[in-house]
């Protein structure tokens, strides 16, 4: 076996490598081994925080991510907790849980696209305007999107 395909082999085996130790049941991570990263590696789930939150981690974390390998499963379970309150119809709910998502996350491009098509079924244009004008400053690489979301939206006091 040729020596760059034992590298690459010992670099997958690495990757596939989990810790040992003792796996506390106490608190089900529901998420866990169901998430995956827009460039297409698996999340994996890294025990908890002092505070009793998951941690989730990304192996090889990539620009989406973050730099950061581990980070908090709370926002996480908030988002698919808000995708299924739209899911299941109650919007108002669903609004309010994904706005507060999107506030703490502001360049994730499925939620931001699900938030302003919710808000547009629900009319709420003022509401709309006053969280994307909240997370413009941190927007990132999806300042754009939010300009053109902004643009697209009735002046404030039109009818």
């Amino acid at each position: 076996v040729s020596d760059a395909l034992w590298a690459q082999v010992e670099a997958v085996r690495r990757g596939r490598r989990r810790g040992g130790g003792p796996r506390h049941r106490g608190r089900v991570d529901l998420l866990s081994g169901l998430l995956e990263c827009v460039c297409g590696r698996r999340i994996r789930s890294d025990g908890t925080f002092a505070d009793g939150q998951h941690r989730k981690r990304h192996v090889a974390p990539c620009g989406a991510w973050g730099e950061r390998a581990r980070l908090h499963g709370d926002l996480y379970a908030r988002k698919m907790h808000g995708f299924a309150l739209r899911r299941a119809g109650r919007l108002d709910e669903a609004a309010a849980v994904l706005g507060g998502c999107l506030a703490e996350d502001p360049q994730d491009l499925v939620l931001f696209r699900t938030y302003v098509h919710l808000q547009g079924q629900r009319g709420a244009t003022e509401e709309l305007r006053r969280t994307l004008e909240e997370i413009l400053p941190r927007a990132g690489a999806r300042r754009g999107a939010v300009f053109g979301a902004l643009r697209k939206l009735p002046s404030p006091g039109a009818g």
